[in-house]
């Protein structure tokens, strides 16, 4: 985990250095911004990590207690009870897990990585565009206030409408800064989220049409067993099996929807495709504060649309 929006603390030391016009601003920064970023980070972090905890247990809890309802069906009377124990037992951890993902571990998650990223938008905007003449006192007091007002559920965003205005343009080092770390760093990050997701998407849904296939073989053998009283597997396990592979093939399917991996990754992909028009629009030079606007309220709006989508996926999955 990084503590400031630059990256760990020797690559912000390295960029001081190679930088030292922009020194004071970074210190400033490093001051006031980064520490409120650390810890809404760190909080939104725990938070997904607990939540992500919760839904695995509740998956695995969910899959036992349906495995263990069909295994009820086996004529051996101590494997029933202890079929029916885990029934129990497993539908009371599924449950609990389920409810202690709720309303309130998620809304801390959501909450706190809505902060983290306004402040690192705060952070991204004055490294490209304040002025580095202030005094450090009048900055840091200004920061200060800002940040209160997004800590209070407010934001950072100024009334200008999100397309390439006209502004001064921004020094060489600055332009630099900003369109490898805040630019090119958020469309390779948002890029391989997608490309993660997919991937991941990929893999629920080929076991989910893996066990879908084998349902009507099973169905088959049991078919064959009928009619051939020497098979090898017999009516009530080939029932039995097909029960099994039926309801995984459900709960992956489910599993599946809840996580909204496609939807996820979509949304990341319409984001990089907006960014990367600003990329080519801040290649052909034109580094103004207007531009660094625009993308900063892109990446904002991106943000509230994955705070209403990953409600909405919550919602479904609940």
């Amino acid at each position: 985990m990084s503590s400031s929006p630059l990256g760990p603390a020797d690559q912000v030391a390295a960029i001081r250095t190679d930088h030292p016009d922009l020194a004071a601003l970074i210190d400033d920064l490093e001051a006031v911004v980064a520490p409120a970023y650390e810890e809404a980070d760190a909080k939104a972090i725990a938070a997904q990590s607990k939540l992500d905890r919760s839904r695995r247990l509740a998956l695995i809890g969910a899959a036992v207690a349906a495995l263990a309802s069909v295994l009820q069906v086996v004529p051996n009377h101590d494997f029933r009870i202890g079929a029916q124990i885990a029934v129990i037992l497993a539908g009371a951890v599924s449950a609990a897990a389920i409810n202690a993902r709720r309303e309130r571990v998620f809304r801390r998650w959501t909450e706190q990585r809505r902060i983290a990223e306004e402040l690192r938008s705060l952070y991204f905007r004055e490294l490209a565009a304040a002025d580095v003449e202030a005094s450090s006192g009048e900055r840091r007091l200004s920061l200060t206030a800002r940040i209160d007002v997004v800590s209070d559920g407010g934001t950072t965003d100024v009334a200008r409408p999100a397309a390439v205005a006209p502004g001064d343009a921004l020094g060489e080092d600055r332009a630099a800064l900003y369109g490898r770390l805040r630019l090119s760093g958020q469309i390779n990050w948002m890029r391989d989220k997608a490309e993660g997701l997919r991937t991941w998407a990929d893999r629920l849904d080929g076991v989910q049409t893996g066990l879908t296939v084998a349902i009507p073989l099973l169905g088959g053998i049991g078919l064959l067993a009928e009619f051939n009283e020497g098979a090898a597997v017999d009516v009530p396990q080939a029932a039995i099996a097909s029960a099994i592979v039926a309801g995984a093939a459900t709960a992956i399917g489910a599993a599946s929807a809840s996580l909204g991996h496609e939807r996820l990754a979509a949304h990341y992909e319409r984001t990089v495709a907006d960014l990367e028009r600003y990329r080519r629009v801040w290649a052909s030079g034109t580094t103004t504060d207007g531009l660094v606007e625009a993308v900063e309220q892109c990446l904002m709006r991106e943000h509230r649309s994955w705070h209403q989508l990953t409600e909405d996926i919550e919602r479904a999955g609940s």
